[in-house]
């Protein structure tokens, strides 16, 4: 994300207000002072967000506040130097209620009935700091760019959770006391206006996370799980290059290549259910991957406003290392593979009737050498141990997206995608601990990948009402749909954990769900004020948004969140 850097030649702000139910606030002020006209300037930002809980005035409630500095020195159109540093403090309640689900579509969104249970406020805190820069400096053959870049984030949370019978009464505590990243990229790259446009550097990432996970199933007296993590370092370097050379007046070609080795060390110490501890540290808490990746791009111009493109692209996350409960209730060592991807794509981009008319579409295919997934459990009947696992899995889609300026007044949008993705190779086997091995569709009774949806669907609408002394009221409505879609991975014990076969299929199921929302905006001719009123979800459209399943010592509960109610307020903005 690219926020907006100083402005050398201006001094100016912006402030605005934001007021709405659930008591919520939401205030946010720049000012930009140039402290030497066109060569030194300085940006401040801040923003406070603050709101109660959907469901109750605390179990959901959030709060947080964010800052930011910049500082922009260029002396010259040849050379630029900016330092930033930002902040964000963050608050967050949950619990208040545990929705437990007792049949497919009773939820206790508005009231407490019986499968909605009271549950102790949880709490969580995070603090984020990071410090950067970004040199620029044109060296006459090439630019020099060098972005070094330091981040710290700590955190602490608890999370309640009540079921109806005592093995689902959980107290799940988190604390991240470390969690630090440095980045440094430097790279080459050519000057605006070359035929050759190309780039070449190199970058480097350090991670250092110290974490402490302890679950405790309070009614029973008994700790499931505990794990420390004292230390666990992520390094890597990477070599980069990329350059678009243009084969013919209307044909353009890119190719790109990386390569990145990774090493991630752990020290770590693990406490399952049955008390056996299994530390994780020196050598065999190393892992080391290396990953090769390309990209080949071809564009062709049919008109100046007629795009059409065809790319191969490779990516990958590297692996991982970590400890959980097996299925005999002793902890063991989990190897994660990398994920590795590779990605075909068509497409089109287009302009028509004088460029009122914008419609983009693209067709593509994703083959994943190593899905990763998580929350999968792989425990049993304890019920304590979830692991991420890796699949191959291939994803098949489509985006169509058109806007359409109607008149000097009127426009509409219009978006549709379908993806499918789903798992391959369910047969093989997967290790389970204490020398048990089962299979991947043991884990996953259907092949699609939990919590995609598999159709999504946008309408807008915006129509502009010009008044005396040029000031304009703007009118904007939206609506989104999404198909059925799972939300959680359904296993072979997930399914008969309820009575009948299959049954919790429907637990862990969303419909075909909409949502609209609806706003009004009144603005002056210069835009250095406006108001703006919002209705969003305007049908209270609760729909579940997640779930999830919960095995204890062979008692179940399945869990949901829902999507957020209808909300509305005003938004005052200022712009000096």
């Amino acid at each position: 994300i690219h926020t907006n850097d100083p402005n050398l030649d201006r001094l100016g702000g912006d402030a605005v207000v934001e007021l709405g139910n659930y008591s919520l606030q939401h205030y946010t002020g720049v000012v930009n002072i140039p402290l030497v006209d066109n060569v030194l300037g300085v940006r401040v930002a801040g923003n406070r967000y603050e709101r109660d809980g959907f469901f109750s005035a605390d179990g959901g409630a959030a709060t947080s506040t964010d800052g930011k500095v910049k500082v922009l020195y260029k002396p010259n159109d040849d050379f630029s130097l900016l330092l930033g540093y930002a902040l964000q403090n963050n608050d967050t309640h949950n619990g208040g209620i545990t929705i437990t689900l007792d049949t497919p579509h009773t939820y206790c969104f508005e009231s407490v009935p019986k499968d909605c249970a009271a549950t102790p406020i949880g709490s969580g805190h995070n603090d984020f700091r990071q410090y950067w820069a970004l040199l620029n400096w044109n060296l006459g053959f090439a630019t020099l760019t060098y972005q070094p870049a330091y981040r710290t984030w700590t955190s602490d949370g608890v999370t309640y959770t009540r079921g109806p019978t005592p093995p689902q009464n959980v107290n799940s505590t988190i604390t991240v006391p470390t969690d630090h990243f440095n980045t440094q990229e430097l790279r080459l790259s050519s000057n605006p206006g070359s035929k050759l446009s190309w780039q070449a550097g190199a970058e480097y990432y350090d991670n250092s996370l110290s974490s402490h996970l302890v679950v405790d199933l309070i009614s029973l007296g008994i700790t499931p799980i505990d794990a420390l993590t004292r230390d666990k370092t992520t390094r890597a370097a990477g070599l980069f290059a990329e350059a678009t050379y243009p084969v013919a007046d209307s044909w353009r070609v890119t190719a790109g290549v990386r390569y990145d080795h990774t090493k991630v060390a752990v020290n770590e110490l693990y406490t399952a259910i049955s008390g056996a501890t299994e530390p994780l540290d020196g050598e065999a808490g190393i892992r080391r991957f290396n990953n090769l990746t390309y990209k080949a791009r071809l564009e062709h111009d049919l008109t100046a406003q007629n795009l059409l493109y065809a790319s191969v692209s490779t990516g990958f996350t590297p692996g991982d290392i970590s400890v959980s409960t097996g299925s005999n209730g002793q902890p063991f060592v989990i190897n994660l593979n990398s994920e590795t991807l590779t990605a075909y794509e068509l497409g089109t981009k287009n302009r028509f009737l004088d460029n009122r008319l914008q419609v983009n579409g693209a067709v593509y295919y994703y083959h994943y050498g190593a899905y990763q997934t998580a929350a999968v459990n792989i425990s049993g009947s304890t019920g304590v141990g979830t692991a991420a696992l890796s699949s191959p899995a291939q994803v098949l889609g489509g985006e169509f997206e058109t806007i359409y300026q109607l008149t000097s007044n009127d426009r509409a949008g219009l978006s549709l995608a379908y993806t499918n993705a789903y798992f391959v190779d369910k047969n093989r086997p997967i290790d389970t601990g204490g020398g048990s091995t089962t299979t991947f569709s043991q884990f996953f009774v259907r092949d699609q990948i939990p919590d995609v949806t598999p159709i999504t669907a946008d309408l807008s609408y915006d129509h502009i009402f010009r008044l005396p002394g040029d000031s304009t009221v703007t009118l904007h409505g939206d609506t989104r749909y999404l198909s059925q879609h799972a939300l959680f991975n359904e296993t072979v014990d997930h399914s008969s954990a309820v009575p009948g076969a299959l049954l919790s299929y429907p637990y862990i199921h969303v419909g075909a769900e909409w949502v609209g929302d609806l706003s009004a905006t009144w603005a002056l001719a210069n835009d250095r004020f406006s108001v703006t009123g919002y209705v969003r979800n305007i049908a209270n459209n609760q729909y579940k948004s997640a779930a999830f399943v919960q095995d204890v010592l062979g008692a179940t509960t399945i869990l949901a969140t829902p999507y957020d109610p209808r909300t509305f307020g005003a938004i005052l903005s200022a712009h000096f």
